[in-house]
């Protein structure tokens, strides 16, 4: 996804990447009993050990579209560790993609005000896991932000459009 992204999005933008490169945290009640059983269940075929990707896997990966490293920012570690002190600037584009109920929060609290007015915020899990959903309806509710859960295309991705206040 970072890759087509970048390439869609051109070389003229910073890039900001951030992944634990060691899987999720660990799911807890508020994320759903489908998200408990499917972390419980390693054998799954969806499991792909725990969603754990190498670092030099998504580089090689981005290189092929080719981006320089001086374009791309990629901070290391569990969101609620990397997002809280990092330094994006003005965001376009938001993509989160935190699974569960406190990794999407952290990414909505620390990156979502960051996003200008008519930036685009794509939500991968909304719908698809409990803790996911339930965090992008807590975080517009306590911020009382209006924008809408809108859905772009035949996939149905979900965006926010960011309004002004």
């Amino acid at each position: 996804m970072a890759a087509g992204l970048m390439e869609i999005l051109g070389s003229d933008r910073c890039y900001h990447f951030f992944d634990s490169f060691s899987g999720l945290p660990e799911a807890r009640v508020i994320d759903g009993e489908a998200a408990l059983l499917w972390q419980a269940n390693k054998s799954g075929p969806t499991y792909f050990e725990n969603c754990t990707a190498s670092e030099d896997e998504f580089r090689k990966t981005i290189a092929f579209v080719g981006k320089t490293s001086h374009a791309c920012t990629i901070h290391r570690g569990l969101f609620n560790d990397t997002v809280p002190k990092s330094e994006t600037g003005a965001l376009a584009l938001l993509r989160v993609d935190g699974d569960w109920y406190d990794s999407t929060m952290t990414c909505l609290e620390g990156l979502l005000p960051r996003v200008a007015i008519g930036g685009v915020v794509i939500i991968d899990d909304y719908g698809t896991w409990d803790g996911c959903t339930r965090a992008v309806h807590d975080y517009l509710a306590v911020h009382k932000r209006a924008e809408s859960i809108e859905r772009y295309g035949r996939s149905a991705v979900p965006y926010l459009r960011i309004r002004g206040t």
